[in-house]
């Protein structure tokens, strides 16, 4: 039995502790002893064996890195819950494990200390409750980050020499015209059909929005996939040396050591351009005639070569069309008496109206509309609560239906198993060995979905930070705060907005059937028009 020197105290109430265990777990499904079924298992296993312990899962985050907390997603759940005083001790394999950034290590700790969490690390044999704690902490977590930093340096010391020699390779996987055979870069050529054309057209004078526009005409996909291109799709095209067989080596680089946030190169590190290193699918001619074109409107448009970028407006990925899924962007209309209004319009009709279904929507009737939104959620706080609890309250319900139904499952293939349990012969055997597999497949489902219902978010810990959120936004200037709150906006037309609160991935919604809640109108006018608005909200669990 495995031992843990676990310092917490015995309730006063004399309930049981609540224990979890974290893990960063290998992306790399081969490495079955780093495997979250693995970890699971053993978790459960030692936990239930303490009659003083309530097992409450196992917090995994697959294949990311430590050295940043920030894109943890189970390790933030995690540490929210035990600071709402939903877990006692979390149990760690291993500093390293828990994180390898020693800011952050250090940050969780002694805010769940003071909270009266204790994390056990089991290697280091370590209790963050015991006073002696910090010292070995500190060493031990210096020795994690150094332990990454070295494995980091070594990895970007290898590729520099690689480049230095010029040895490369390219990154394929959304890029048209190449692909590997082995470790042989071959020219696709059904692919570079596509982009042979497209620097024939830009070489004759046409326009990036025009190829665009054609390519999609002529049925050709993107090199993520797709059918719909954007002036992005043909410029990232139009600006890739790496078509006529040269390759820009250090374009960009780590912003740091303990962040894999990459970033321009703007000459902190050697860049190194390597000519004719690979089979090339447009001419040295044509891509020096297109260069010349690009930089002559470059300089016509008033655009420079490192020029400083805007800020990123707040309205960036907030809205979204139902129609053809593409983000609203920020138009400004000029009108002789009402001078230079800003609305948002639907991205396809950028360059040209692609987008027929989609409507743009005014900057101030929105305004207008966001603080009319925020007056009612306010005003009905019992209401938005209880909408909220049904929300992630049946979240925990659909799970554990799942697990219902994965048991009667189960229970079934036992009794099928029991019925030839005793029959011999090679047909029996197979029967046998195939139940067996099927059965080993359910359980590690079912395990994976237990575990997610005990880890999935307590809908009383999701209410107090979505009304935290709202608390928070100041309506006097609303656009410092909103997005706060609201993820998305669905503009299914200009007189029916639904925003988004909670998760703001839609992908998996029907974006033209979201059942609106928390309702409001509000009057605009359109050409001397008068039209009322109808807006709610949409709980995305």
């Amino acid at each position: 039995m495995t031992t843990f020197n676990t310092k917490h105290p015995i309730p006063a109430d004399g309930r049981k502790l609540n224990v979890c265990a974290y893990a960063r777990v290998s992306s790399d499904k081969d490495l079955a002893e780093m495997s979250l079924e693995t970890q699971i298992q053993f978790y459960t296993t030692e936990i239930l064996k303490r009659d003083d312990w309530e097992y409450c899962g196992v917090y995994a985050d697959e294949g990311i890195t430590g050295t940043s907390i920030a894109n943890r997603e189970n390790f933030i759940k995690m540490v929210n819950k035990a600071l709402h005083g939903f877990i006692d001790i979390i149990l760690v394999k291993s500093i390293s494990r828990f994180g390898r950034n020693i800011t952050d290590v250090i940050s969780a700790i002694n805010e769940l200390r003071k909270n009266g969490v204790e994390v056990y690390f089991e290697k280091e044999n370590i209790s963050t409750l015991d006073n002696s704690s910090t010292i070995a902490l500190n060493l031990y977590a210096k020795l994690a980050e150094q332990e990454a930093k070295n494995v980091s340096e070594n990895v970007l010391w290898s590729v520099e020499k690689r480049m230095k020699k010029g040895r490369y390779r390219i990154p394929v996987e959304e890029m048209l015209g190449y692909a590997y055979d082995g470790d042989k870069l071959v020219i696709i050529e059904q692919e570079a059909k596509v982009v042979r054309e497209i620097f024939d057209m830009y070489v004759e004078g046409l326009s990036i929005s025009y190829i665009a526009k054609e390519m999609e005409k002529r049925g050709y996909k993107t090199g993520m996939g797709k059918t719909q291109w954007g002036n992005k799709s043909v410029t990232t095209i139009l600006c890739n040396e790496k078509y006529v067989g040269d390759c820009l080596l250090h374009k960009t680089m780590q912003k740091h050591m303990s962040s894999r946030t990459q970033i321009v190169n703007r000459g902190e590190k050697d860049a190194y351009y390597v000519k004719n290193g690979h089979p090339a699918i447009i001419s040295r001619e044509v891509w020096d005639k297109a260069e010349a074109i690009r930089e002559e409107r470059r300089i016509k448009m008033g655009k420079s070569k490192g020029m400083v970028q805007p800020p990123k407006s707040v309205y960036a990925g907030f809205g979204l069309c139902p129609y053809c899924g593409k983000n609203y962007y920020i138009k400004r209309l000029s009108n002789a008496k009402e001078g230079i209004k800003k609305c948002l319009a639907c991205g396809s009709n950028r360059a040209m109206l692609t987008c027929r279904e989609s409507e743009s929507v005014f900057l101030d009737d929105l305004k207008a509309i966001l603080i009319k939104q925020i007056g009612i959620l306010k005003s009905n706080p019992i209401e938005f609560k209880n909408a909220l609890r049904n929300t992630y309250v049946g979240n925990k319900e659909a799970l554990q239906e799942k697990v219902n139904i994965l048991n009667g499952k189960i229970d079934n293939l036992r009794a099928k198993y029991k019925a030839i349990e005793n029959k011999i012969g090679d047909s029996f055997n197979a029967l046998k060995n195939e139940i067996e597999n099927e059965l080993n497949d359910l359980f590690t489902v079912k395990q994976r979905t237990e575990n997610e219902l005990l880890t999935s978010n307590d809908a009383e810990i999701v209410i107090k930070q979505i009304f935290d959120s709202l608390d928070k936004i100041n309506e006097d200037n609303i656009e410092e705060s909103f997005r706060i709150l609201f993820k998305r906006m669905i503009v299914k037309n200009r007189l029916d907005l639904t925003f988004i609160i909670g998760n703001e991935n839609v992908t998996n919604l029907n974006l033209l059937d979201l059942k609106k809640i928390l309702v409001g109108s509000h009057q605009i006018k359109v050409r001397a028009q008068h039209y009322t608005v109808k807006f709610g909200i949409f709980i995305n669990k």
